[in-house]
């Protein structure tokens, strides 16, 4: 796999990718990582020149990471004619960021593409990819081992399980939360606070003055697997308004737990939470706050909602399923 950035870090495509390849190597397939630079496309940029000269002879298939489309982007097509090349789309970065766009291409023209969701699928169509090359492999959502039974939440907690960058709407959520001024109930923010310095700052601010007015909020950080998996245990519900998701790993992982989802109504996050939550409109604090306001306060709703989530999370893709479709998309890389 080619790749950019810090493979360590327990963000969504990383997370993802450490998840799939133990299960790959216990079928025989074994995936290796190369770092070409750091995530950043300045420094992929200047990444493009020693790129040059990295030998590919010696894999069955390439894989690469869109991530790390800029890198790749003036060699795939040289690659292409020795090995067959797998682009790994979690997500299209025009679409995330609106940047970048003209790096895209090259990833395009990839033996095969694994969209991680039917609408990441829809989304490459409209670029031109045929269908007949896109495979759709969902990230699994049992991650975290069996579901423990549900337990008596005192006080209620709602958590957040995200990185902070600014499509995540952790902002939004802070805001509503403000406002919301529940006499018990905390927020748990979970992920990496660091990842935008001008974001987390605009952050610490709004925690720091709704908890001097009184909100309960409380930042984690990033943690280990085994405290997110306790964080589900105790928490009323999952609430992360994101302004986009590819696909959204913490939804799924959230109601294979037996957890209520809140979040908005954006990408492929309405199929993946179905009965088992509340949507609301992007940057919609008023909704977002009302729809905290019940799930706290309405004690039959929220039995609905958790009992809604442990079907929902049983009838989602598990890793085993994830793997399954790599090597699909790899045979049918071959295969071409």
């Amino acid at each position: 796999m080619l790749t950019v950035g810090d493979v360590t870090r327990k963000t969504g495509g990383y997370l993802y990718h450490a998840h799939v390849y133990p299960l790959l190597a216990a079928q025989g397939m074994t995936v290796t990582d190369v770092v070409l630079s750091g995530a950043d496309v300045p420094a992929q940029r200047r990444a493009q020149q020693d790129v040059t000269t990295l030998d590919v002879t010696g894999y069955d298939v390439l894989m690469v990471d869109a991530l790390a489309r800029t890198a790749v982007a003036p060699h795939l097509a040289r690659w292409q004619r020795h090995i067959p090349v797998v682009a790994m789309v979690h997500e299209l970065p025009s679409v995330a960021s609106g940047v970048d766009a003209a790096d895209e291409a090259p990833l395009l023209g990839a033996d095969v593409l694994i969209a991680v969701s039917a609408d990441g699928r829809q989304r490459l169509r409209d670029r031109g990819v045929p269908a007949e090359r896109i495979v759709v492999a969902h990230p699994g959502c049992d991650r975290h081992g069996p579901a423990a039974p549900p337990q008596p939440i005192t006080p209620p907690a709602c958590i957040c399980v995200a990185q902070w960058i600014p499509r995540k709407g952790i902002d939004v959520l802070v805001a509503a939360w403000h406002q919301l001024a529940h006499a018990s109930a905390v927020l748990h923010l979970y992920g990496e606070t660091d990842a935008d310095s001008a974001y987390a700052a605009q952050l610490w601010q709004q925690i720091a003055t709704a908890q001097t007015h009184g909100s309960r909020i409380e930042v984690h950080g990033c943690v280990s697997d085994a405290a997110i998996q306790r964080a589900y245990q105790g928490a009323t519900c999952l609430v992360l308004p994101s302004r986009f998701e590819g696909y959204g790993m913490v939804f799924a992982e959230a109601l294979w737990a037996g957890v209520p989802v809140i979040a908005c109504d954006v990408g492929p996050v309405a199929q993946i939470v179905a009965d088992a939550g509340a949507l609301v409109a992007v940057d919609d604090v008023v909704a977002l706050r009302q729809a905290l306001a019940r799930i706290l306060s309405d004690a039959h709703w929220h039995t609905e909602l958790a009992q809604a989530a442990q079907r929902r999370g049983r009838q989602l893709d598990r890793w085993q399923d994830t793997a399954h479709q790599w090597q699909r998309a790899c045979a049918q890389a071959l295969a071409r």
